[in-house]
């Protein structure tokens, strides 16, 4: 399976610890979309365990969840394995600004290859310029 689409499907957190152990031998994803599912913080354990066996994974939408900034950070600690993450999305998340702008510098960090981070809806566009890429920064004023 290289694909996955759960966004909206209500999962919460118990059904995503059923996900993550029935992925427990999947290491090919390459977009994992598990967006508005009604996560609370203790699911980061079970996405943080996909993540980390899953280092070809390109996309990741995990917005709307109500996931807190040290949440987030740990899931962006997580995809360090995966080299070639290219979309980010985690808009609709519990994220001041200011989180935002600091996960936005940490993922340009250490995510060369990303050219793409959604953090908040209606989006208006903000390109930094790092070393070797653009990251696209989405904001909502």
């Amino acid at each position: 399976m290289q694909e996955l689409y759960l966004g909206g499907t209500n999962l919460r957190t118990k059904g995503l610890a059923k996900i993550k152990e029935a992925l427990k031998d999947t290491t090919s994803l390459v977009v994992l979309d598990i967006s508005e599912n009604c996560f609370d913080n203790k699911a980061v354990e079970n996405i943080t365990a996909i993540l980390s066996r899953n280092t070809k994974l390109r996309k990741l939408y995990i917005t709307g969840n109500n996931l807190s900034a040290a949440s987030i950070k740990a899931i962006g600690n997580a995809l360090e394995v995966c080299s070639s993450m290219t979309v980010l999305a985690v808009a609709n998340n519990n994220l001041s600004n200011e989180e935002m702008q600091s996960f936005a510098e940490y993922c340009k960090s250490y995510h060369p290859h990303l050219n793409t981070a959604y953090l908040k809806d209606d989006p208006c566009q903000d390109v930094t310029k790092s070393l070797h890429h653009y990251l696209q920064l989405h904001f909502q004023d």
